[in-house]
Formats: structure tokens, sequence, C-alpha cells
């Protein structure tokens, strides 16, 4: 007993020798001064770092402008629209006048190169006593008509479209395609330029030509795959002064008043070789380019032109009336045709101010009330196409529907159409309106559709 009370005690002992002290070691506490002092030191250097970034905002944002090609509200494009009650041109003849040189008086000095005379129009000129223009009134209207273009040269540009690649033993060969264009709208901080877009295909660098001959880059904006027309954006502080006062933005057409007859200018390339100028008459205005949600009309003339031509259309006031493309406006012909500007302008302001066009994806025919009485279908626009994988073909628009009313647009005519679409923009969800034939005749029917891109 007395062993085992011996071993408890020795035992108890080295459990007390291994015990440690334990402490922890605590720092003086911070005072309410230093807190704040502290505090206050935080705050500066947060100032000033947002001081810092709002700098490297504000700097850095005009360059990533200028790179991106992006057009702020203070800078916005606006193209002055055309009034018409129809989205045609009227067929009817009328007269153009145009002044001509003859004997008594001197021609100004814009008209360099033209005979002195009186100026009289080609009317009256056809219609007085004489049935035929004598050879020095022939000579002096040509004087008058390049005159005229030389003119209207000056909204001109060409632009080429720059791609490299390497040959069989490593060297470097550059490729420039080129097609013309005009200069169709100024901000006074840039100028838009418009030209066809099938030349920018995997291409590394676009370079616009002034007709001074000044050469600098161009910022690519957007395209519309209907017209096949693009629109560049050039920084006007990228262009001399020199240049700058040269250059001459283009007055573009009210072309619903355009009629058969008229005398135009082409300009450009029409037959398929730069600087050239062909004059002839527009012989119908009525044929027509029919796209996805929207119509163009065409104005043919009798020039003689080329499927690799571009340019454009110019009437006697110096005045843009078409844009040319012959890869939607020939269809096979070798005449010279345009696309009437009235219609364009919408999209061209779209386009330039790098907006998205909206897309419902249908081809559309007017149904007039002459038509719905002979046809028996009903009046408003008859569905002659829908495009596949298109808003309208995922709402369960079909070919033979006729609409009639988008949202609370009541639609009649294709300007009606394209007057509402362009209110629209993509994303937006409308109601669409139609009538669609079944066995006890037509029912109405109507389609939530989401507005799409046109890509």
């Amino acid at each position: 007993m007395d062993n085992e009370k011996d071993r408890d005690e020795n035992t108890g002992q080295e459990k007390n020798e291994q015990q440690y002290i334990r402490q922890t070691i605590k720092g003086k506490p911070i005072s309410k001064k230093t807190a704040a002092a502290r505090f206050a030191m935080a705050c500066i250097l947060a100032a000033v770092a947002a001081v810092i970034a709002a700098f490297v905002f504000v700097f850095t944002l005009p360059i990533a402008e200028r790179v991106a090609g992006h057009t702020n509200n203070s800078e916005r494009v606006e193209i002055l629209k055309d009034d018409s009650g129809s989205d045609s041109i009227s067929a009817e003849s009328e007269e153009t006048v145009m002044e001509v040189q003859s004997d008594s008086v001197e021609t100004s000095e814009t008209a360099a190169g033209s005979e002195s005379g009186t100026a009289e129009s080609v009317t009256d000129i056809v219609s007085a006593g004489s049935s035929e223009l004598t050879i020095e009134q022939y000579v002096n209207m040509q004087n008058r008509m390049m005159d005229i273009a030389a003119e209207a040269e000056r909204s001109l540009v060409t632009v080429s479209a720059i791609s490299s690649s390497m040959d069989y033993f490593n060297n470097q060969l550059e490729k420039r395609t080129q097609t013309s264009g005009i200069i169709a709208a100024s901000t006074g901080e840039a100028y838009y330029i418009v030209c066809l877009s099938s030349i920018f295909n995997n291409i590394e660098r676009i370079q616009v030509t002034f007709n001074d001959g000044y050469i600098t880059d161009a910022i690519y904006q957007k395209n519309d795959p209907n017209t096949g027309l693009a629109v560049l954006k050039i920084n006007a502080s990228e262009i001399p002064e020199e240049t700058g006062n040269n250059i001459k933005v283009a007055e573009l057409a009210d072309t619903f008043s355009v009629s058969t007859g008229d005398t135009v200018i082409a300009m450009g390339s029409p037959n398929g070789y730069g600087n050239t100028v062909s004059f002839g008459r527009i012989t119908s205005t009525e044929n027509i380019i029919y796209c996805f949600d929207s119509q163009y009309n065409l104005l043919v003339t009798d020039i003689i032109g080329s499927a690799k031509g571009s340019g454009v259309l110019v009437d006697l006031n110096g005045v843009i009336t078409g844009i040319l493309n012959p890869a939607v406006t020939t269809s096979g012909s070798s005449v010279v045709s345009g696309i009437a500007m009235s219609q364009l302008k919408p999209m061209l302001e779209k386009l330039s101010n790098n907006e998205t066009i909206p897309y419902i994806g249908i081809k559309t025919m007017e149904v007039t009330g002459e038509v719905s009485d002979i046809t028996g279908i009903p009046e408003g626009l008859l569905a002659t196409s829908v495009a596949k994988d298109s808003p309208a073909f995922y709402a369960g628009i079909t070919v033979y529907d006729v609409i009639v009313m988008i949202n609370e647009s009541k639609i009649s005519t294709i300007n009606d159409y394209k007057t509402t679409l362009d209110s629209l923009e993509s994303g937006q969800t409308v109601s669409i309106k139609v009538l669609r034939k079944g066995a006890e005749g037509y029912a109405e029917i109507e389609f939530t559709v989401e507005i799409g891109e046109l890509e």
C-alpha cells in the first residue's frame, strides 16, 4: 500500500513538472486619433485613384472610339428623308432644262473650257425653227455637261481594299481591289463614304483616294446585304486643309420626282474603268428590286455599262440620283442602272450611325384595291417569300399571307411597312396581323414576332 502511495505521489509530481505557462502578448490599443488619421489617408488615396482613373478614361475614350469607329450622339449623322405618299417613282416624262451656250454672252469662270454664248434650254433649241442642233450648240452643250460632271466629281472617291499574301518564293504581295464611292454625309468631325461592300472580303486595310489624289485610311462601319452597299468613316482631323477645302459632300436627290426621259450622267467607273463620264437618259423608273423587308426602284438608262462597274448617276443639277451596283441591278443587262436614292436614305443613315437594320424576313408585293377586285386577294402586303430561319419564319408567317397591321399601324403599302419597321429595334417584340386564306375564305391571324438584325 505504501509503495502504491509513493508511486501516485511521484506521478503527480511529474505531471506538475510538465505544465507550461501560457501567455498572450497584446499590442498597445490604437487611439481614436490614430484611427481617424489612417481613415483620412485612405480616403485621400481613394480620391487620387479616382481622379487618375477619370483622367485615363477621358483621355483614352476618343482613341477607343476612333479605333472602333463608334459614333456618339453629339455627332449623329442625319440624312434628309424625302416625303412621298407612295414608294414609287413617276414614269411620266417631264421636261429637263439645261443651259446651253450660244454666241452672245461669255461663260462664267467655273465653266472653264466652254465657249461664250447665251443660255437657253435644250427644249427651246429643239422646238425652235431649226429641227437639228448646230455643231456649235452641240459642243457647248457637251462642255456644259462636263462642267456639271467636274463639280460632282468633288464628291467622288476611289475606295481600295488591301490584302497581302506570300508568293512561292516567300515574297509579300499586295493586292488592291477598287470601287467608286461618294461622300454621302459629314458631321464636321467625320466624313461618311458610301461604296460597294463586295470588295471587303478578307482584307487588312481600307484606303480612300480623294479627287485631288490625297490618300487616307478609312474605318468600316456597316453594310446592307440587300443592296450590297457599305458605309466607311474618315475622321476629318486626318484630312489636310487643302484637301478638305476641295471636298464636297454629295447632294442626294429626291428621286420620287425623277421621270423617264430625264438626262443623267454616269460617273465613277460605270464601264469598269476609273474616272469615266458617260451621258444618257433614263429609260425606265418602274423596274423594282424586291428584297427582304424592302424594295427599291431602279433607274434604268441607255448608257452602256459593265458587270464590274460602280459609281453614281447624276442629274443636270449635279445631284446624285442613284447608286450603281451591277450585282443587284443588271440581271444580265449591259446598260447602267442605279438604285433610286430616296429609298436608300433611311438605310444609309442607320449604317452611318453604326446602327443595326431591323429585320423580319419577308418579301412582299402590294395588293391595291384594283388588284384586289381582280384577284380576290385582300388589300395589304402579300408575302411572296419568307426567309428561312428569319423572325417571320419562326413566328409562323407563310407565303401568301396578307400583312395588314404591325402593332397599331395599318399596313397598306411597302412604304407603310418600311416606315414602321425602321422605327423598331432589334430584340423588340411586335404583333403582326395577317389575313390567311382557308376553306371558308380569309381569316385574321395574329403573330408575335421578335425583330431581328439584318446581317
